[in-house]
This record gives structure tokens, C-alpha cells and sequence, in this order.
């Protein structure tokens, strides 16, 4: 079984073609959802699960296309006023991944609430890191290395920790 496998039955059931969501389902699915103008109150069939499952993946694709996860720039920034903010690039990784935690990403001001929204989810990171890496192999090594050791893939690790060291080695000259 597939990790994404499990965490799709844990989120909603099939019935006869009919989807009915988990309340952890309910609560994950209208985040990703609303980003795509899909209200999941209109979602009844599984085939329209999948369509706008789709959709939501379409737009996560075009928004990785224009990040660089690999790149330099920070994922956040505190203004003088305390205030957080979120690059794109913090908006993209930290939006997915306190989705999966059931937490909006625009409810998060301050860095305690940005250091309680990681603790809240720590369980995720790991799925998080295996799922990109399956769905965008090669887009970060740092992700790729990461799951890999998740995975307890030695070799692949090793591998990874080449490409790095290579990466970094010709960036110096």
C-alpha cells in the first residue's frame, strides 16, 4: 500500500460512486479546494472528487514550475512590527503543508503562531517530503535526500548526498 493510499481512505469513503467525507477529510478537502473556486459541498461523486483533485494538482504543478525549492531566498520574513509574512516560496511549501494539518496559512501573523503551527504539523512533514518527492522527483534534492531517509533508502540517500556535493562543489568555482 501506498503512503498517499492510506491517507486517502483515512479522508472519505466510497459508496456506489457516491464520496462522503471523514471530518479530517472535510476539513483538508475544503482548503484545497477553495483554492481552486470549488466549494466541497458541491462534490458528490468520486469522479467529481478526482476531477477537482486534479485541478487543485494542476495549480500546485504551475506554482512548483515557478519556484525553485533548491533556491536561496527565505521562506519568511519578519517585519520591524513582528509581523510575519510569507514569501512565494514559503507560501507555496508552508500552504500545503499546514493544509494537511488543517491550519490557513493566512491565519498565521506571528512567529509563535508560525512555531505552533510546525509543532502542530510535525507528524506531517515526513508525508509531506515522500509525497513531493514521489510527485516531483528531482524538483529538490533536499526533499529527495529527506524522503529517501524516511524511506530507509540507503542507497538512494548516498546517491542524492553525490548530486548535492556535486551541485554545491560547481556553484563554488
Amino acid at each position: 500500500m501506498d503512503i498517499t493510499d492510506f491517507h486517502i481512505y483515512r479522508r472519505y469513503q466510497l459508496f456506489e460512486g457516491v464520496i462522503r467525507y471523514t471530518a479530517q477529510g472535510r476539513r483538508i478537502y475544503r482548503l484545497m479546494f477553495n483554492q481552486i473556486g470549488v466549494d466541497i459541498d458541491s462534490v458528490k461523486t468520486y469522479a467529481e472528487h478526482k476531477a477537482s483533485e486534479a485541478q487543485y494538482t494542476a495549480l500546485m504543478q504551475k506554482q512548483l514550475s515557478e519556484i525553485d525549492p533548491d533556491n536561496d531566498e527565505s521562506e519568511l520574513t519578519i517585519t520591524r512590527g513582528g509581523e510575519l509574512e510569507f514569501t512565494p516560496v514559503g507560501w507555496l511549501f508552508y500552504g500545503m503543508l499546514f493544509g494537511r494539518a488543517i491550519i490557513d496559512i493566512r491565519t498565521i501573523k506571528t512567529r509563535i503562531q508560525f512555531e505552533n503551527a510546525l509543532d502542530a504539523a510535525q507528524e506531517m512533514i515526513i508525508d509531506c517530503w515522500i509525497d513531493f518527492s514521489k510527485k516531483y522527483p528531482g524538483k529538490s534534492l533536499f526533499i529527495d535526500k529527506m524522503a529517501a531517509i524516511a524511506l530507509g533508502d540507503d542507497q538512494k540517500m548516498d546517491d542524492i548526498e553525490e548530486k548535492i556535493l556535486l551541485r554545491d562543489s560547481v556553484s563554488l568555482c
